[in-house]
């Protein structure tokens, strides 16, 4: 295991296991310790943080654990950049970029209610497009293969079978709940009722 590994282990150990974890692997002075049991929310990613730094320091040495500290630090600055750019990038390619090309069309056609629709139609083409890009990458099918067996197993259960490989096997990968399938269906009917909004806005 490498040190990072092994400071992310003890980084996502359990809430209710830090302290113990703190008091029975540590040397840290026990006061210090039993100041951190009333710690609770953010506090609580403190004492994990001090956790994994005490033992990787223990087991590699200071400087492992200082570099895995910091490579921890790295990667959360990774990802919230990263969400940052997706936020970006959602609001640019689902909202400005069918509000853009709607207003290209202005140039042709008059009609409130046709601008409406080519702006929703394009909204779902382009989430349809979306969602068949990301479904080509390996980890993306991989995750579509565990949420249609997760729907089987699921299915299994509600019609009174046994759960077990032979049953899930024949079991739907189709579920009426599906998150997914909401999802189209939000994004469907959003742009409906946009659609309505926006002609109407205009009329007035």
């Amino acid at each position: 295991t490498s040190p990072f590994d092994f400071y992310q282990y003890w980084r996502n150990v359990s809430d209710d296991d830090v302290v113990k974890c703190l008091k029975m692997l540590t040397f840290l002075p026990l006061d210090e310790i039993r100041a951190m049991e009333s710690w609770e929310g953010s506090q609580l990613n403190e004492a994990k943080d001090i956790l994994a730094y005490e033992l990787t320091k223990l087991v590699h040495g200071e400087e492992e654990a200082e570099k895995a500290k910091k490579k921890e630090k790295e990667d959360k600055l990774l990802v919230t950049v990263t969400l940052i750019i997706a936020i970006a990038l959602a609001v640019g390619i689902f909202m400005a970029l069918p509000y853009f090309l709607m207003h290209l069309l202005e140039r042709w056609v008059s009609s409130t209610w046709v601008l409406s629709l080519f702006e929703s139609v394009i909204r779902v083409v382009i989430f349809l497009i979306y969602i068949i890009l990301i479904s080509r990458m390996k980890d993306i099918q991989r995750t579509f293969m565990y949420h249609g067996a997760e729907h089987k197993c699921i299915n299994c259960v509600e019609n009174g079978l046994p759960l077990n490989v032979e049953n899930v096997m024949k079991s739907s990968r189709f579920h009426k709940r599906c998150g997914t399938s909401f999802l189209f269906f939000v994004v469907i009917v959003s742009a409906v009722f946009l659609m309505l909004i926006q002609a109407e806005s205009h009329a007035m």
